[in-house]
């Protein structure tokens, strides 16, 4: 059930983003366009070769991750690094997901919609361990992989047939409820506009 919810927490989010952010909808229906001349339906094989796709959800999960959060415990003494602290076996330590993917030494202009961060040849990019929507390591979530591709086959269906716009009513920037450890609005008003530019649509 978490799962699921999660997963429809971050398809809500992408059509945020994409309504609010024009030029990356277009750039990705392009994308979306050809690989429906190539395959029949969208599936797993042609979702994988979707760069613009794969950047623009990438940049969703930096900007609204649906974890605030992760939370670890220590099952030895670790020392980190060279800076003479040690997390003793047994201690809980908090990763703050959320303000990582916002931290400017991580991310430049973090606020803003970028998802050229995700795409080969963006300079600088950011350490491995800053960018964490599913967490990592052996202890990452299970259905990474599962949700993902959820995820990008229902964009990439919608958007075969509609753009999707902001409604008067839409908030920018986006107002998100507040919580713990789950990101989440309360309300989020868009336009699904059927698209006469698509033959056979």
């Amino acid at each position: 059930m978490v799962g699921y919810e999660t997963t429809g927490t971050v398809l809500t989010f992408v059509a945020y983003c994409l309504a609010t952010n024009r030029e990356w909808q277009e750039k990705l229906i392009k994308e979306v366009d050809e690989a429906f001349e190539k395959h029949t339906e969208m599936s797993y094989d042609a979702v994988r070769d979707m760069k613009i796709l794969d950047a623009v959800v990438s940049e969703t999960l930096r900007k609204f991750p649906p974890l605030l959060m992760a939370e670890r415990t220590a099952v030895e003494d670790y020392v980190l690094g060279d800076t003479g602290i040690t997390v003793e076996k047994g201690m809980r330590a908090i990763i703050p997901i959320y303000s990582m993917h916002y931290d400017p030494d991580f991310f430049q202009d973090p606020e803003s919609f970028n998802p050229e961060r995700f795409m080969d040849g963006y300079e600088p990019k950011h350490p491995q361990y800053a960018y964490l929507p599913f967490g990592a390591g052996p202890r990452n979530c299970l259905g990474m992989r599962f949700a993902l591709l959820e995820i990008k086959v229902c964009i990439t269906n919608i958007l075969r047939h509609f753009r999707i716009k902001p409604l008067p009513t839409s908030k920018v920037p986006l107002d998100t409820k507040k919580s713990i450890f789950l990101l989440t609005v309360t309300e989020l008003p868009l336009k699904f506009e059927k698209r006469t530019d698509v033959k056979g649509n």
